[in-house]
């Protein structure tokens, strides 16, 4: 049987719908990446700086992606001073997704000029007042329409695409390639179920303790595709990955051998 991952936040919950058959593991982000680095899990919505660190253990499918559109409201930085103001203070990375951290970096060294910054990583993905700090997923978006008093926040994805013109790519779904070589054709069936559930997707009535209008406007920003704009984006995040050294190598992010689904 086949092992799923499955990143445990509400922005991909509507895509497992209907699912049956398939052995699902849930986590965060940094658990599943660790999960399909070594086989663990065959297929998973992974981090994209998983990708760009181990490009050779994966194939990417092709038509998909978890990325913003516009803004995200699960990926925020918590402040206690405007973000023009932020010059030498410390700022405490997301345990849950290697991405968001480096994007958040990226944005303070590429478009606003901030190399005198501390970045430290905190234990747990949780709000904690007085910290600036890099929160994601569910916890995120609890925070966006639950505002603490106090505090600036901002949306990095929006950030990025203000700068750049471009949506943010956070995950893509990541082939196991050892895995793909045993169970090609489980693979293959299942990648066609996933990206028809991308096509005919209803988002859920309930959530969590989400409300119903809630839902409805995280959804609006929420984009599952994998366009030409999104690839771009991709490049430029790995350009700038290697840029500021998150990265060793540059590589070619749109070779055809390395999709799958095409």
């Amino acid at each position: 049987m086949l092992k799923i991952g499955k990143i445990n936040y509400l922005n991909v919950y509507p895509l497992y719908q209907n699912l049956k058959g398939f052995n699902l593991i849930s986590g965060e982000p940094s658990y599943l990446n660790r999960l399909i680095r070594v086989g663990e899990i065959d297929i998973s919505p992974s981090s994209t700086f998983e990708y760009f660190q181990f490009p050779e253990k994966y194939f990417v499918v092709d038509n998909l992606s978890i990325s913003s559109n516009k803004k995200v409201l699960s990926v925020l930085l918590l402040t206690y001073k405007p973000i023009e103001d932020i010059y030498h203070d410390k700022i405490f990375l997301s345990s849950s997704s290697s991405t968001s951290n480096v994007l958040l970096q990226i944005i303070f060294y590429e478009f606003l000029n901030r190399g005198e910054l501390k970045f430290e990583s905190q234990k747990e993905n949780l709000f904690e007042a007085g910290k600036n700090q890099l929160i994601i997923g569910d916890e995120a978006l609890k925070i966006y329409f639950n505002k603490p008093s106090g505090c600036f926040i901002y949306d990095i994805a929006q950030i990025w695409e203000n700068y750049t013109g471009l949506p943010f790519v956070f995950a893509l779904w990541l082939v196991n390639r050892v895995s793909f070589e045993k169970r090609m054709k489980d693979i293959n069936d299942f990648i066609n179920i996933i990206v028809q559930n991308k096509l005919s997707y209803t988002i859920p009535s309930s959530y969590k303790d989400f409300t119903v209008s809630e839902i409805d406007e995280y959804f609006k920003y929420i984009d599952y595709n994998f366009s030409s704009k999104h690839k771009a984006s991709l490049e430029l995040f790995l350009k700038l990955s290697v840029k500021y050294k998150f990265i060793k190598n540059f590589f070619d992010t749109t070779n055809i051998s390395n999709f799958l689904g095409s």
